[in-house]
Order: C-alpha cells, then sequence, then structure tokens
C-alpha cells in the first residue's frame, strides 16, 4: 500500500480529506470492535499523525461527549 506521509509524519498528503477518508474507513471496517490501540495501528499502518484514525472514525467525539 502506497505511504502517504513517505518518510514524514508532517509532510501534507497528496490526497483530499475526502480520499484520506475512505482508506481509514475502509481500515475502520475490517474491526470488529474498534479501539484505541487498533486505531493507532491503522495510523501506523498508512503512516498518517497519530490520533487520526481516531477523529475520523468518530470515537473521539463520542468519549468527549458521551456524557
Amino acid at each position: 500500500m502506497k505511504k502517504l506521509f513517505p518518510n514524514n509524519r508532517i509532510t501534507m498528503p497528496s490526497m483530499t480529506y475526502d480520499e484520506l477518508a475512505v482508506l481509514v474507513n475502509k481500515e475502520i471496517n475490517k474491526l470488529e470492535n474498534p479501539t484505541v490501540k487498533s486505531l493507532s495501528d491503522i495510523d501506523k499502518k498508512l503512516n498518517l499523525p497519530s490520533g487520526t484514525s481516531y477523529e475520523m472514525s468518530g470515537l473521539a467525539d463520542y468519549i468527549n461527549f458521551r456524557d
């Protein structure tokens, strides 16, 4: 799989947010029960900045506003 940030986790991706979201959501859909750890693994697999998959999954919003 092509890495979006080849050598640097700070470099801007060559994809739009929507294109990136498709890749992240495909990986999330492969998970039975997404956890923070499994989302972190997706970030590493796609070489994304830490927390990207967590934010895109909606889990961050759920945890922040569940109470």
